[in-house]
């Protein structure tokens, strides 16, 4: 099956290095950072995240400022910096980092170059934490799902371990799943990721 990206809320998590160890540990493919960092912040991510997971890292576009102290090379661009993510970068340098975003409906997807390396699609279900989110039509969605477009498709938005039992032909036209509230918003972090995992793996 594919991939799982988890994206961390706004806020802090309790423990959070560790959460986050403990899951790679157990499987997790990519980890998005979408809160802004500042360099102490970047610095002691990139202290604290053993080595040899740091390419399952993406930071803000933002953080790029600080790419020659870390190495860090995968960055997500917001859908308002699209087009010119290429200002944060030396334009001799930029083929050496690969980029994701966020869409929303398909004909966003003819407008990116080729160093993006996936695509978040949300949202795919109504949001599990807000009320107001809903899932896009089932006409659009569609449209991800039948592409022979060589970027990552990542379904996002409302994916929680329930919705995985429940949908597995949405989510499985996709080539990830992306977690937030469906993670993040539960007792047991790993336990819930441990079943995501099994379910989504078969592993």
């Amino acid at each position: 099956m594919g991939s799982i990206t988890a994206i961390l809320p706004g806020h802090l998590l309790d423990n959070e290095h560790e959460v986050l160890l403990t899951l790679f540990e157990s499987g997790l493919d990519d980890l998005y950072f979408r809160r802004e960092m500042t360099r102490e912040e970047i610095l002691y991510v990139y202290e604290h995240i053993p080595p040899h997971f740091h390419n399952r890292l993406i930071l803000p576009l933002a953080a790029a400022q600080w790419r020659h102290e870390t190495g860090f090379k995968r960055y997500h661009v917001k859908e308002k910096q699209r087009g010119v993510e290429g200002l944060y970068f030396e334009q001799e340098e930029i083929g050496d980092y690969r980029f994701s975003t966020a869409i929303h409906g398909y004909s966003a997807v003819k407008t990116l170059n080729d160093r993006y390396e996936m695509i978040l699609v949300s949202p795919l279900f109504n949001s599990v934490s807000k009320s107001d989110y809903t899932a896009m039509a089932a006409s659009e969605r569609m449209k991800f799902e039948n592409s022979s477009d060589s970027i990552r498709k990542i379904g996002l938005g409302g994916i929680s371990l329930e919705r995985i039992i429940q949908f597995p032909e949405i989510l499985q036209s996709f080539d990830g799943i992306a977690l937030m509230s469906g993670l993040w918003q539960v007792e047991d972090i790993h336990a819930t990721f441990l079943k995501i995992r099994k379910l989504w793996k078969g592993i």
